[in-house]
């Protein structure tokens, strides 16, 4: 099983670095921003080798291909990441995929984007594209979504009592509903959300 692990660069080894020994092998102790590291040598000695900022792990996919993929600066939280990776690599052997799994990691901004770009190439008007794209990026704004994960039935909900409650009509509201609802319909049919969120709203 694949462990996370920071993978290292070579730089030039300064020429009032230090070398010492350590655990048996040279190591240079550099300064860095204010604070001192040692660090492995290379093989010849002229450079020493840097860990990357994230932790990393190599892992073969579902189609026997290997791919490095980089987590995150924590070990603890890289180790979870990897953990949920290899899990959704033996669903995806076992033939169960998850089509919104990348796009759960998309902002909605640009779903919204694409959505308003397969208007447009669905022949429909500029007004009518600018009037329900515009509807659902302001609800998206307004209920604090930026992520599908965020998409909230309650949310949605409180916002528009608070626009009939502005003096909007309901059939208004029910307008600024029909324009979520048709856009989270689109991306369930294309695979980037689950279902529909607010199909009970």
């Amino acid at each position: 099983m694949p462990k996370p692990f920071k993978p290292t660069r070579p730089f030039p080894l300064p020429p009032d670095a230090e070398v010492v020994l350590k655990d048996g092998r040279p190591h240079a102790r550099v300064r860095e921003r204010g604070k001192c590291a040692v660090l492995p040598l290379t093989a010849d000695g002229t450079q020493f080798l840097k860990p990357a900022a994230k932790w990393c792990a190599d892992v073969r996919l579902a189609d026997g291909s290997r791919k490095r993929f980089r987590f995150s600066p924590s070990r603890d939280a890289s180790a979870l990441m990897l953990a949920d990776l290899l899990k959704r690599i033996e669903n995806e052997k076992a033939g169960l995929v998850d089509r919104t799994a990348d796009h759960r990691k998309r902002p909605l901004s640009e779903h919204v984007a694409d959505w308003r770009a397969a208007l447009r190439s669905a022949g429909r008007g500029e007004d009518y594209v600018s009037l329900r794209v515009g509807r659902v990026e302001a609800a998206v704004d307004r209920c604090g979504f930026r992520f599908t994960p965020d998409l909230s039935q309650d949310r949605l909900d409180a916002l528009l009592c608070r626009m009939r409650e502005g003096g909007l009509s309901v059939q208004t509201t029910n307008h600024w509903l029909a324009a979520v609802r048709q856009f989270c319909r689109w991306m369930a049919d294309n695979g980037r959300l689950a279902g529909d969120p607010f199909a009970r709203l």
